[in-house]
């Protein structure tokens, strides 16, 4: 997993994961939850239409 600041490093240099190592179980919870509710924006939840595997994104410590 790598963690950017795309206002500063458009090409994704540095991983900025090891200085803010809070920020990614942080980014994790939000993921799983907008792939749970099948959206990212505002609205219903809708149904993914299709499988959205997580293994290998993150590993817990």
């Amino acid at each position: 997993m790598g963690l950017y600041n795309i206002a500063e490093d458009v090409g994704e240099y540095s991983n900025l994961l090891k200085q803010h190592p809070e920020v990614a179980p942080r980014l994790m919870d939000r993921l799983k939850h907008d792939i749970d509710q099948g959206r990212s924006t505002p609205g219903a939840p809708q149904e993914n239409d299709g499988n959205v595997p997580l293994r290998g994104v993150w590993k817990d410590k």
